[in-house]
Order: structure tokens, then C-alpha cells, then sequence
């Protein structure tokens, strides 16, 4: 190594050369720069062959950047390039002023070692100035070499437009809202579908609602593609914080479709069992899906129009859902106990009630996030819960004496009854 670098030191050129071969080596530009120290110490190596060394030390440091971008996406691939791109075209840049460099760095410091050290610093510190108001024609110049993989249209979308992305990002942007919407809408009549199955014993339906789901799963991916392809292009901060409530939104009513097909299979697995449910515990459930229509009808519209205050009657509802959840809960064990219905419909019924409870926690999170963005905050469930709760304003408790009027009054009726 020591005969490599004294070889290749009475010409810039060839130091520069022999700095990358040997960091290319040994993947470490620390141990060439001490390598080159140690000789610079020992007079072997005066400042002006050093430099040139140190130069081709960071160029061959891109190694390992590009040795990680091996099997990696286009994007790491891009960044990789302008890794190596920006050494490159710095020590090029350094080269031509190779004389006044050495003189700059000869000024920093008494000693060889401080100097060797300061020219590997001030290198990048320079190159980094240097480069800063070139940063957009320098991202520009990285994607002509390696160019973004092209939008694919995916099958299906209403509105994610790849051509969308490179003319009005802002745009884009709204399309992913409007998808998002279209996923709620599928959403709702899923849910029916599913209604018909569990109540009215339709299973022709179960073909439809499955293709539905898949649909609904295959926009959710590409939402998130998309969304990630317009954050690459380049929005304002404020549309970012947008995008990201619409990803999150769409994340949501994914997992509501997925409850929603959990139900329609225990409907499947309660007539492959041939049992059913008694007459109260039929009516229950159908006063928990009005609930649950409701809410669900409530966060899309909110959603799509951008309704603040219907989304704040989303939590209120909410809250009314797990309460009643809690006393159906209460109520159907105590009729398995008592002997009125089954272990197998007993089982079914605590698990759309399960099912249930987690959808209307997804449509409360989407709620949540669309207060909390209008606010200029970022509001998950839990935190929206426990300010309204521990400090309900008159708006909340209102629409939560009309949801319990709506729903906890008439199975207090039915409870009665029985």
C-alpha cells in the first residue's frame, strides 16, 4: 500500500487514482486517510501529493453506496448516483484549483497531519457549498442518467392519473382524496352486501363482496404508490400533511372492508354449522348495524366533502358503539349461561360484535385525523378520544344524548322485553 501511494505521488492525477483504488479496496475511506497521515508523518508523503490522495479517497468511498443499491428500487439507485456523481464532479471541480487548495490547506495548520485532515473536511464542507444552489438541475441531470420508473395506470382507479403527478402534483394530490372516497363508497356497499348475507341468507353475494375486497385492496397499494410518486415530485409542506391524512385514510377503510368480509365468513361458518341466532340476539344485531351504517356513512361523507363538523359527530357515535358493543356483549353471555342460545351462534355473535367494534375504531381514526389536520394538528384516535372525553364541549354531549336516544334507549326496550 505504502509503495502504491509513493508510486502514484508525483502526479495529481495518478494520486487521485491511487486514493480510489485502494478505498475501492478496502471499502474504509478512514483507513486511507490515516494511511496517508501515517506517511505524511513519517516524510514520506509531502502535503501537495497527499491531497490528490485524499481526493480519489472520496470518490473511491462511494463504493459501499453502491455495493448497498445492488437489488434495491430505482430511488436508491438515483440517490446512489448522485452520491457518486457529486464526488466525481467535486474532485474535478478541486482539480483545476489543485495549486490554490494546496495553499488554502498549508494556511490551516502547522502540522502535516491537521492539514491531511483538514483537506479531507474541508473538501466535502466546500463541495457541499458548492453544490446547494445546483441541487434541482443536479436532481434533474441524476434522473436523465436514471429515469423514474414509469406510473403504471392502475386497473380499476377512477382518479390516479400518473400524468397528474408531473404536470400539477397539487393536483395529484386531490385525486388521491377523491380515490380514497371511491374506496369509502365501495366500502358502504360491500357492508350491504354483507348485510344480505349475514341477515337475509344471500350467499350468492359472497362472489361480489369478494371482489369487491380485493378491489379494495388493490387500490389501497395504489394509493400508497401513487402517493409515494408525488412526494418524489415535489409538494409543499402543508400538501404533504394532506397526502399523508389521505394514506392514512385509505390504510383505514382497508382494514374496514377486511371486517367486513370477517363478518359475511361467519355468517358462512354459522349455516355451515346449521344454526341461528334467536330472536333477540337477531334484533340486537340489527340494531348494531343500523349503528354501524350510520357511522360509516357519517366518515365518508365527512371524508369526500370535507366536512369538519359531521366528523366531529363521528366520535360521539363511536363511543355510543362500544357501549352498546359492551352490553351485547354482557347480554349474549348471559344467555349462553343460562342455556338460550348455543356455544357455536355464541361464538359467531361475539365475533361480529368484535368485527363491528373495530370497524367503527377505523372510522373514528379517519374522523380523528380530519379534525385534527383542520386544526393544524395530527390527531390519532386515542389522543381526539381523550380530549373530548375528559373535556366534552356542548356540541359533543348533545350528539351523544341523541346517539344514545337513537340506539341505547331501544335495546333498553328489548331488554325489557325479554
Amino acid at each position: 500500500e505504502k509503495e502504491l501511494f509513493l508510486m502514484f505521488s508525483h502526479n495529481p492525477l495518478m494520486g487521485v487514482l491511487a486514493g480510489t483504488l485502494l478505498t475501492l479496496l478496502v471499502q474504509s475511506s478512514a483507513a486511507t486517510v490515516g494511511l496517508t497521515i501515517a506517511l505524511g508523518v513519517q516524510g514520506l508523503l509531502p502535503l501537495h501529493a497527499a491531497i490528490p490522495i485524499i481526493l480519489g479517497d472520496n470518490i473511491g468511498t462511494t463504493i459501499t453506496a453502491v455495493l448497498a443499491s445492488i437489488g434495491t428500487d430505482r430511488t436508491a439507485k438515483q440517490a446512489c448516483a448522485a452520491h457518486v456523481l457529486f464526488n466525481v464532479i467535486g474532485v474535478c471541480i478541486f482539480l483545476t484549483i489543485l495549486p490554490l487548495y494546496q495553499e488554502l490547506i498549508a494556511m490551516t495548520a502547522t502540522g502535516i497531519a491537521h492539514q491531511i485532515a483538514n483537506a479531507h473536511t474541508l473538501f466535502n464542507v466546500f463541495n457541499t457549498i458548492i453544490f446547494l444552489p445546483f441541487v434541482k438541475p443536479f436532481a434533474a441531470l441524476i434522473r436523465r442518467l436514471l429515469p423514474d420508473k414509469a406510473h403504471k395506470v392502475v386497473e380499476g382507479a377512477q382518479y390516479l392519473d400518473p400524468k397528474l403527478i408531473e404536470a400539477t402534483p397539487g393536483i395529484a394530490v386531490e385525486a388521491v382524496k377523491n380515490e380514497c372516497a371511491y374506496m369509502g363508497f365501495l366500502v358502504i356497499h360491500l357492508l350491504d352486501s354483507v348485510q344480505e348475507v349475514f341477515f337475509n341468507d344471500k350467499k350468492d353475494l359472497i362472489p361480489k363482496i369478494e371482489e369487491t375486497e380485493a378491489k379494495i385492496d388493490q387500490l389501497h397499494k395504489a394509493v400508497k404508490a401513487y402517493a409515494e410518486d408525488i412526494m418524489q415530485a415535489g409538494i409543499s409542506d402543508d400538501a404533504a400533511r394532506v397526502l399523508t391524512l389521505y394514506v392514512a385514510s385509505s390504510g383505514n377503510i382497508e382494514r374496514i372492508g377486511d371486517y367486513a368480509v370477517n363478518i359475511q365468513e361467519k355468517a358462512v361458518e354459522l349455516y355451515e354449522k346449521e344454526a341461528a341466532f334467536s330472536d333477540i340476539a337477531k334484533n340486537e344485531l340489527q340494531l348494531l348495524d343500523s349503528a354501524l351504517e350510520q357511522i360509516l356513512t357519517r366518515t365518508n361523507d365527512a371524508f369526500e366533502n370535507d366536512d369538519i363538523a359531521l366528523a366531529r359527530q363521528v366520535e360521539p357515535l363511536e363511543e355510543v358503539i362500544d357501549i352498546l358493543v359492551e352490553k351485547l356483549r354482557d347480554g349474549h353471555i348471559k344467555r349462553l349461561k343460562d342455556g338460550i342460545c348455543s356455544i357455536d351462534t355464541g361464538v359467531v355473535f361475539l365475533d361480529v360484535l368484535n368485527n363491528v367494534e373495530r370497524i367503527s375504531d377505523h372510522c373514528s381514526n379517519v374522523a380523528a385525523r380530519l379534525v385534527g389536520t383542520s386544526e393544524g394538528d395530527d390527531y390519532d384516535s386515542h389522543t381526539l378520544k381523550s380530549l373530548m372525553h375528559h373535556n366534552p364541549s356542548k356540541e359533543y354531549s348533545l350528539m351523544y344524548e341523541e346517539c344514545c336516544k337513537e340506539y341505547l334507549t331501544p335495546l333498553a326496550a328489548m331488554e325489557k322485553e325479554a
